[in-house]
């Protein structure tokens, strides 16, 4: 058997082992892990989402056939997530938003080892909208997952955004943000990955929301660590590294 490139995925679909793209081609397609260019998805059905520019025209054309033959309706489609695959260490596709679960009532998680209950989720009427276009169904992965749809391969050739997309900005996380509450959010978990948690006469200061000279020193502190430029903000780069090593460190004290 040839030995797949470092970071291919083999999954099982149906009978057939599919080999994906790298993760690292991913990125040279699709745009760096966690910080791609969005678009906002409005569906027929009146839920919106959000799809990597590369591929929302193709999105929007399955959804557009699925809401004209199925009698099936979302009522939620989760996309956009940085994080890993459950359960393991490696990347999700959400983190390039080449991935969406889909459900008709707000999803509750299934037990650790678990599967969605297929009765939560779609029919293979409507996944077959999106399997004709060239989408992955999660069904079919060896580790079923039934609200799973994906796009695993190149942009496709009628791909990229339309004139009228709605290109999603990421915010900037900095000196004078004015989110106390998402200042602190990151003020902990910067101290967690540092391990120099914030608090009164920490290295850092204290948790309160208040993105100052400490806290901009804690942001170089990360980058020099995880070896990305020192600006001392948080952009979209710093903070999908952060959060990708946080939860692959978690992965793997959960082995």
């Amino acid at each position: 058997m040839t030995a797949l490139p470092a970071g291919t995925a083999r999954r099982r679909m149906g009978g057939a082992m599919v080999t994906r793209i790298t993760n690292a081609e991913r990125n040279a397609r699709f745009g760096q892990f966690g910080s791609v260019t969005l678009v906002t998805v409005d569906t027929p059905w009146g839920v919106r989402t959000v799809a990597n520019a590369t591929v929302a025209r193709v999105l929007r054309q399955a959804c557009e056939e699925a809401a004209d033959t199925c009698s099936w309706r979302p009522q939620r489609i989760d996309s956009y997530n940085p994080r890993l695959i459950r359960g393991s260490s490696a990347p999700s596709m959400h983190g390039w938003a080449l991935a969406w679960d889909v459900f008709a009532t707000p999803p509750t998680m299934p037990p650790p080892g678990g599967v969605w209950k297929p009765t939560a989720t779609f029919a293979a009427d409507f996944a077959g909208c999106f399997q004709r276009r060239g989408f992955f169904w999660g069904r079919n992965f060896s580790r079923q997952d039934w609200p799973h749809l994906e796009w695993p391969g190149n942009p496709p050739g009628d791909g990229g955004p339309d004139p009228s997309d709605d290109i999603l900005e990421v915010e900037v996380i900095g000196p004078g943000y004015n989110d106390q509450a998402a200042v602190r959010r990151w003020q902990r978990r910067l101290g967690q990955w540092l391990d120099k948690p914030f608090k009164p006469g920490g290295p850092y200061g204290d948790c309160d929301g208040d993105f100052g000279p400490k806290t901009t020193k804690a942001v170089k502190d990360a980058q020099r660590r995880l070896g990305i430029r020192r600006t001392g903000v948080l952009d979209a780069n710093t903070m999908t590294e952060i959060t990708y090593e946080i939860l692959r460190q978690r992965a793997s004290e959960r082995r």
